[in-house]
C-alpha cells in the first residue's frame, strides 16, 4: 500500500494526528516503488496529485497511477489531464484510475481519451452505463479506468453491493497486460 498526500496539515489540537487528505493504491502484488507527484492548482483550489506505483506483476512491470482530479474547475482539470499525460507517456505497460470529475466526452477528457483505452468503452464484456456517481442512484461516469496500449481490458464494472461504502461506486476492471 502506498499513500501520496496532496493536503498535509498540522493536527488541529496539540497531541493530535496529521489532516491528510489524497489518493492511495493497495495492490495484492509487490508495489516496487513510489512518487506522488502535485498537479496543477489554480488559487483557491485543493491541492490535487498523481499517485504512481511500480507493481511487479508476476516478475513484469507495471505502472500503476491513481488521482483524484479538481471538483469544481474544468479549467484546473483540463491543464491536470494534460500533464498527466505528459508524466504518464503512453509506452510502458500503464494503469491510470480515479475519479476524474468529468465526463469522458468533456473537453477535459480528451487528452486521456486520446492517449489511453477507456476500459469501460472497449471492455468486452462492459454491463449498464458504467455510472458510479452519486452513489445511492448513479448517473455520471467520472470514475474511470485507462490503460496504455500494451493492457487489454477484459471486464470492467460497477461495483452495486453496497452503495453505502462512499459516495461513489467502486469501479472493477480485469486487464491483460501483453507479454
Amino acid at each position: 500500500m502506498v499513500f501520496g498526500a496532496n493536503i498535509d496539515n498540522s493536527p488541529p489540537a496539540p497531541g493530535g494526528h496529521r489532516v491528510q487528505y489524497g489518493t492511495a493504491i493497495l495492490s495484492r502484488y509487490p508495489i516496487t516503488a513510489s512518487d506522488n507527484t502535485w498537479l496543477y492548482k489554480s488559487p483557491g483550489q485543493e491541492q490535487r496529485g498523481l499517485l504512481h506505483a511500480t507493481l511487479d506483476v508476476h516478475g513484469r512491470k507495471v505502472e500503476f497511477y491513481d488521482t483524484h482530479l479538481a471538483a469544481s474547475s474544468q479549467a484546473d482539470r483540463l491543464r491536470q489531464t494534460a500533464q498527466v499525460v505528459d508524466l504518464i507517456g503512453t509506452a510502458k505497460p500503464g494503469i491510470l484510475v480515479g475519479d476524474f470529475n468529468a465526463l469522458p466526452g468533456a473537453p477535459e477528457s480528451q487528452p486521456l481519451q486520446k492517449a489511453y483505452t477507456d476500459t469501460w468503452a472497449k471492455s468486452r464484456h462492459a454491463r449498464g452505463d458504467g455510472a458510479t456517481y452519486p452513489a445511492q442512484s448513479p448517473t455520471e461516469r467520472i470514475d474511470l479506468v485507462y490503460a496504455t496500449r500494451e493492457v487489454t481490458p477484459l471486464v470492467t464494472k460497477v461495483l452495486n453491493d453496497d452503495p453505502t461504502a462512499s459516495d461513489h461506486r467502486p469501479l472493477l476492471s480485469k486487464l491483460l497486460v501483453k507479454p
